[in-house]
């Protein structure tokens, strides 16, 4: 599978971001899209999220180098999945609920155009 640089949304906002230079040179943008300036067409809104979760019982004391070596939680797999579910998936989902439209046979089609590249 082809990833990385060139691939993601950074790469369709600086393809939009170079149209819009060009298209500059002929035509008003700003005035056509009604916008103050056209850097406010290539920003999507969505800030970067961090999610922390402590994995070891001395997670603050091995952070500030009291600790050589953190002593790690055993969690089982399917407590941490439950917790990630209930925490996370579940309140984000019935935020956005854009997930709903998704069609497993686009879902599919579009992991095999990434695998052909």
């Amino acid at each position: 599978m082809k990833g990385g640089y060139g691939n993601g949304p950074n790469y369709r906002f600086r393809l939009i971001n170079a149209f819009l230079k060009e298209a500059s040179k002929t035509l008003n943008p700003k005035e056509i899209l009604e916008v103050n300036s056209l850097k406010d067409i290539i920003k999507h809104g969505v800030p970067r999220q961090v999610y922390v979760f402590p994995l070891a019982e001395n997670v603050r004391e091995y952070l500030h180098g009291i600790d050589k070596k953190p002593v790690y939680f055993n969690y089982p797999f399917e407590e941490l999945a439950n917790y990630w579910r209930e925490r996370y998936l579940l309140p984000r989902s019935m935020r956005n609920n854009q997930w709903v439209e998704w069609k497993k046979e686009t879902i599919i089609k579009e992991w095999e155009e990434i695998l052909e590249r």
